[in-house]
């Protein structure tokens, strides 16, 4: 992992992806690479290199404080009484949210827990019935 630049792509699974620029990076996932390559011909005069780029060491840095943003925001979150709060996943700064939360339950702990000024990265698969984004949203500078 060499030169990455941190972009965000919505992939077919859900979630989003660090990657370096371009569609041929995503051989192995053919719907991501045909939505990389439909928005490189919608907008080809469109420039990404000046926005910045990470090396290994930066990119470390990052998901380092990413992982303790988590862990600290899960913490206080089990404390405030959210005990069904996960930590993030093993080697992950990613908190993946269970799937029987409501949307009240989400936000109550977003509000108890979660500094706005901190980018705590969540994950919810499709069932879990409610948008998490539009939550974090409201409560943050950030992104969710």
């Amino acid at each position: 992992m060499t030169d990455l630049f941190l972009t965000m792509a919505e992939s077919p699974a859900g979630g989003w992806m660090v990657a370096p620029i371009g569609a041929a990076f995503f051989t192995d996932d053919p719907d991501m690479a045909a939505t990389w390559a439909a928005c490189e011909e919608a907008h080809p005069y469109f420039d990404q290199t000046d926005a910045g780029f990470m090396d290994e060491p930066a990119m470390e840095a990052l998901l380092a404080e990413l992982q303790v943003n988590a862990l600290e925001f899960a913490a206080r979150a089990r404390a405030a009484g959210h005990t069904w709060m996960p930590d993030p996943a093993p080697g992950g700064p990613t908190i993946y949210l269970p799937n029987h939360i409501t949307a009240e339950q989400f936000r109550d702990a977003i509000v108890d827990a979660l500094d706005p000024e901190a980018w705590v990265p969540f994950e919810a698969d499709d069932h879990i019935g409610f948008d998490w984004w539009v939550i974090v949203g409201d409560h943050t500078i950030g992104v969710g």
